[in-house]
């Protein structure tokens, strides 16, 4: 059962229709968001909690990458 966002001013959008309303979103980026993120924003009180989170999951998948690029020399 997919997971509607809407306001009540709002027509009813699929989660992923309505990440896709952002700019350089699409179907396939708002799904990899959903994946990694869920749809549960409880944990997430602000959006700066989501953003310091999203920041650091980059930077650690980053520098794992980098350190198994190095262990292969």
């Amino acid at each position: 059962m997919p997971v509607v966002i809407a306001g009540p001013d709002q027509p009813k959008l699929s989660t992923v229709g309505r990440l896709a309303e952002i700019p350089g979103v699409g179907a396939r980026i708002a799904q990899n968001i959903i994946a990694e993120v869920g749809v549960d924003m409880a944990q997430f009180p602000t959006p700066d909690r989501l953003a310091s989170w999203a920041k650091g999951r980059t930077m650690h998948q980053t520098v794992r990458a980098k350190d198994q690029e190095r262990s292969h020399w």
